[in-house]
């Protein structure tokens, strides 16, 4: 992704980049309007309002490209209606054309225009997704998510120094009339599924990954000491390519089969499995061979018999569960059994009646023997209800249990973010703000990794790392505030240990404290200072969620999205012009050991349902 304009702004005469690119752009006769497709959007005249964002070598689609918006005209006439242009016909998606007043779009490809149209005219009034793509072979049109034209067409996609603009163009005065949201634009083709991901995930949330898909494997006879295999099978996956999955192997009899036997071959995605029980021994296993895309998995299961007689095994009943949009349910305790199996061997599975919801690849059990778990995260930004089917299996037989998840809104999503710290840059020395307001860091002392709990994140040595963000208005906090964070840390201490800190004393959230090692976190408030811990000391190599929050009432600890304590305080937040620090300080030298990422600073409290939605999706 190039360009990324969800114009949430909602006033003024600039519109950020969400691509983090910095490719901003200038409004000129737009105005703002609170209806558009998420949020706010822009209103186009259709006579003289574009947006203008300056030429700059990432607008410079070479290979491959997609154009993405959503639109509401208010006029759809037989004229060239610019959504997305960059000139001279370098690429544009065009909300109407001359021909019979269709959408459309097309290209400079190889030296010579190309063009593509859909098969009817926009809808007055009525929110329409358009798509344009071109992957090096043909040009596509996308209505709706839905591809509806293609023409084949090969060469390198023309480039020039003239902006990209939106709603119109100064150069041929091709004005749109409507209004327009959520533009991107990326520098490869996208596929259907994930245009249709953009289409449903408004720009700044979290875009859907789907689990990866593994053939099913026919059940396999083997004798004694000799192998079953190799078994050829398949995998896939709609983001990840397959030659970057990985797979894995389990067995529900590890007598009979050790999880060692299960061997694997093949390349992409033509895979084997090769079975070998273990010497002199006969009875039937679950083979689980799961592939997995780093996020999230899928299973495909067989039975390897050597020898048995078997009964069914059994499940406990689960009870209906509630949750709220993007909040996980669980773990919910159930328990298994068999009369020939024991229960450690046995394997549990679940399916979702509806996987819009609830993919398959988000329920996920955990527990052992006789006891087991299972926790259900919905789809982001998803509500509703979906049945949820729990089986198990002892290689041969399955019994299951189902019960209803209803997963209900939990309210507006929140505002008043003014610092937002991914730590996916993965190099250098700096550190971006996805909140738009600037508050970008510099490291000292920290160095990157991989294993961040989204992504990379940022490893402290408890003695001298930190990051340090400048003094900025947006990072006063005066009647209100929330600071959170994910930390892993390697060493608990009883002393102050800074995850987020902005002194002297403005406001802070610590990983540790001098009260028996619990993590807390304060304010000045009025003038007087005011602390809140938790009821526990940070697990040590463990990911736990902090969150802080005060409303001009009361200073709240988070938990892992539950408040685990509050003192009740008014007052304003103190205000200073020192830095705001991320690991540690260099004012009292309080560092943290661990890991820290995804750092939010908000100028208002959030609830306890925010600060859960916030927990469970990284910033982008």
């Amino acid at each position: 992704m190039v360009g990324a304009y969800s114009f949430n702004e909602g006033a003024g005469t600039s519109v950020g980049d969400g691509s983090g690119n910095g490719n901003v752009g200038t409004i000129s006769g737009a105005s703002w309007t609170s209806a558009g497709k998420y949020g706010n959007g822009l209103s186009f005249n259709g006579t003289s309002a574009l947006v203008t964002v300056n030429d700059s070598g990432s607008l410079h689609l070479t290979t491959g490209m997609t154009l993405e918006a959503w639109v509401n005209a208010t006029t759809v006439s037989s004229a060239w209606r610019d959504v997305i242009y960059k000139g001279r016909d370098n690429y544009f998606l065009e909300g109407t054309s001359d021909n019979n007043k269709l959408p459309g779009g097309g290209a400079t490809l190889g030296g010579a225009g190309a063009l593509t149209y859909g098969t009817g005219a926009l809808g007055v009034g009525t929110w329409t997704h358009l798509a344009l793509t071109y992957d090096g072979a043909a040009l596509r049109l996308y209505v709706n998510g839905t591809q509806v034209s293609s023409v084949a067409k090969t060469g390198t996609i023309l480039t020039s120094t003239n902006p990209l603009q939106i709603g119109g163009d100064s150069m041929y005065g091709q004005y749109f009339a409507g209004t327009i949201d959520e533009v991107r634009v990326y520098n490869v083709a996208l596929s259907a599924a994930q245009i249709q991901g953009d289409m449903n995930t408004p720009i700044g949330g979290s875009n859907p990954n789907t689990a990866p898909t593994i053939s099913a494997i026919a059940d396999q006879v083997t004798n004694e000491d000799t192998s079953a295999g190799p078994i050829n099978f398949t995998v896939g996956d709609v983001e990840t390519g397959a030659g970057s999955l990985t797979v894995s192997g389990s067995s529900s009899d590890v007598t009979v089969v050790p999880n060692g036997n299960i061997a694997f071959g093949g390349s992409g995605a033509n895979r084997t499995v090769t079975v070998m029980p273990a010497a002199n021994q006969n009875g039937t296993a679950t083979i689980t061979v799961t592939v997995s895309d780093g996020a999230l998995t899928g299973s495909s299961r067989f039975a390897l018999t050597v020898n048995a007689v078997n009964d069914a095994p059994t499940i406990s009943g689960i009870a209906n569960q509630t949750t709220t949009v993007n909040t996980a349910a669980g773990p919910i305790n159930f328990t298994v059994g068999d009369v020939e199996t024991g229960a450690g061997s046995l394997t549990v599975s679940g399916s979702s009646s509806d996987v819009t919801l609830v993919p398959n690849g988000n329920i996920v059990f955990g527990g052992s023997g006789a006891n087991r778990t299972v926790t259900v995260t919905p789809a982001g930004g998803q509500t509703g209800t979906a049945t949820i089917t729990v089986a198990v299996s002892d290689g041969q037989l399955s019994s299951n249990t189902w019960f209803t998840l209803t997963v209900n809104a939990s309210g507006p999503p929140a505002t008043g973010l003014v610092g937002a710290y991914s730590f996916n840059e993965g190099a250098g020395t700096s550190v971006g703000d996805g909140s738009g307001n600037g508050n970008v860091g510099t490291i000292s002392g920290a160095s990157w990794t991989s294993a961040g709990k989204y992504g990379s994140g940022l490893v402290f040595n408890g003695s001298g790392a930190r990051v340090t963000i400048n003094d900025s208005g947006s990072l006063h906090l005066t009647t209100g505030m929330t600071l959170e964070a994910w930390v892993n840390a390697t060493t608990v201490s009883s002393a102050w240990r800074d995850v987020i800190y902005k002194g002297n004393d403005n406001y802070f959230l610590e990983g540790t404290s001098d009260n028996n090692k619990l993590p807390g976190g304060g304010a000045t408030l009025g003038g007087a200072g005011a602390l809140t811990y938790g009821t526990g000391a940070l697990a040590v190599g463990t990911w736990t969620h902090l969150a802080l929050t005060y409303d001009g009432a009361a200073l709240r600890l988070y938990v892992n999205g539950t408040q685990v304590s509050s003192v009740a305080k008014t007052g304003t937040i103190l205000t200073s012009t020192n830095p705001l620090q991320i690991g540690g300080d260099s004012m009292y030298g309080q560092y943290f050991a661990g890991t820290i990422d995804e750092v939010r600073v908000y100028n208002v409290a959030l609830s306890a349902a925010q600060i859960q939605a916030d927990m469970n999706t990284p910033i982008p």
